[in-house]
């Protein structure tokens, strides 16, 4: 039995992510050690994320969950990486990458995928953002939480 939660907030940004995530923690989690949380790479939850792990310093506020896991949903990572930059070549590259199974591949495609995010990226920073809009992020270089790369059968 996997515990459940949800909650309705104004918008999905970091401060909505924080507060909910922490609740989670509180309530759901409590001290269960190796928690792994599954997500979109929605730019708010990274953060939140992110202040979870190491504080927010701009509000004063400690690290809350220091060993908090997480890893990527592709399928929604996918729908969210083409809402951000619309741009099919980026998508096709994305598609790639998911379905990379070798290692150098994957960290070409990588490479190539962040180079382009990024130069896209600062395009969309310079045009006017709506009010409450996360900005857009680039992929950004691969860090120690990697998404997984499994050999599907028969490959």
């Amino acid at each position: 039995i996997l515990p459940m939660a949800f909650a309705f907030v104004e918008s999905e940004n970091t401060e909505s992510w924080y507060w909910f995530l922490e609740r989670v923690h509180i309530a759901v989690v409590r001290m269960r050690p190796n928690v792994c949380l599954i997500h979109d790479r929605h730019a708010g939850m990274l953060r939140a994320i992110d202040y979870l792990q190491n504080g927010w310093d701009e509000k004063g506020l400690p690290a809350k969950w220091p060993d908090v896991r997480s890893r990527w949903c592709m399928h929604h990572m996918g729908a969210n990486f083409y809402k951000q930059f619309k741009n099919k070549h980026l998508m096709e590259l994305f598609k790639r990458l998911c379905a990379q199974n070798q290692e150098k591949k994957f960290n070409e495609l990588w490479d190539k995928l962040d180079e382009l995010t990024t130069k896209q990226t600062d395009e969309q920073s310079r045009r006017p953002q709506v009010e409450g809009d996360e900005p857009p992020i680039p992929l950004g270089a691969l860090h120690d939480d990697p998404p997984t790369m499994r050999r599907r059968s028969g490959s």
